[in-house]
């Protein structure tokens, strides 16, 4: 892939977006596959919202940094409203646009990671 279709595809980063989960909404506007994302890094602790047009690239001027907000607490009511609006949870790799993050070091993984 060259520099150039890797930033049509990817934007300005020319590199896949890292998603622990992703919420995926069908745009109503357009019937080519084009749908709405809000990709969540368990990781880094933020939700970014994406477009992915024809379900294969998020055009050359995509920035994440700029759509990156920090992750909504489990009981805030935020999470209803991307429900009401249409989103619902879909799987990281239907996505090429998208790369699974890497989970959290969590105690009991740092714990198991030792112990081996």
């Amino acid at each position: 892939m060259t520099e150039k279709e890797k930033k049509e595809k990817f934007g300005v980063t020319k590199a896949p977006v890292p998603a622990s989960r992703v919420l995926v909404k069908k745009m109503k506007h357009d019937v080519k596959k084009s749908v709405s994302l809000l990709i969540i890094n368990d990781k880094t602790g933020t939700i970014t919202s994406a477009n992915v047009y024809g379900g294969l690239y998020l055009g050359r001027k995509y920035d994440p940094s700029k759509y990156a907000h920090p992750l909504p607490a489990k009981d805030d009511g935020k999470w209803a409203e991307y429900a009401k609006r249409g989103y619902k949870e879909g799987k990281v790799e239907d996505f090429d646009v998208l790369v699974k993050a890497k989970r959290k070091y969590t105690k009991r993984a740092k714990a198991k990671a030792t112990a081996k």
